[in-house]
């Protein structure tokens, strides 16, 4: 099921559907609650992580297409922004370790510029020479 929710933002994201988009977030986020720890923490990790993606599509989606965006608008991106970090700071703690994907992948574009993002990659354990 995660992988299906995971899916489903993207694409309903590719179609513009904000709420849908945000409705599979918050859904990988509630499952990611249920999942125990064990061999469930990567998933936990991984559907908290997609749950920050799904965030950061939506936030994407609030202004689109909006020149000028109305202060509710911006409002709007500044609570999914909000609900991404916070995804992606419970999927750190669960143990999400890919800092290079998360650098990367474009669902997170609209938090690199962060100072909470910057931060969060600071998290990254250092390699050993």
């Amino acid at each position: 099921l995660p992988s299906l929710l995971e899916i489903r933002a993207t694409e309903l994201a590719k179609q513009g559907q904000l709420a849908e988009v945000a409705q599979t977030g918050a859904k990988l986020r509630e499952l990611s609650a249920a999942a125990e720890a064990g061999s469930a923490a990567e998933q936990k990790a991984g559907m908290l992580y997609n749950a920050a993606c799904a965030y950061g599509l939506c936030a994407t989606l609030s202004v689109k297409d909006k020149p000028q965006p109305t202060d509710s608008e911006k409002a709007e991106q500044q609570k999914y922004l909000d609900l991404s970090l916070a995804c992606l700071k419970e999927a750190v703690a669960a143990g999400y370790d890919n800092f290079e994907h998360m650098q990367q992948d474009s669902d997170l574009t609209p938090l690199r510029e962060l100072p909470e993002f910057q931060a969060l990659l600071k998290q990254r354990p250092q390699k050993k020479p």
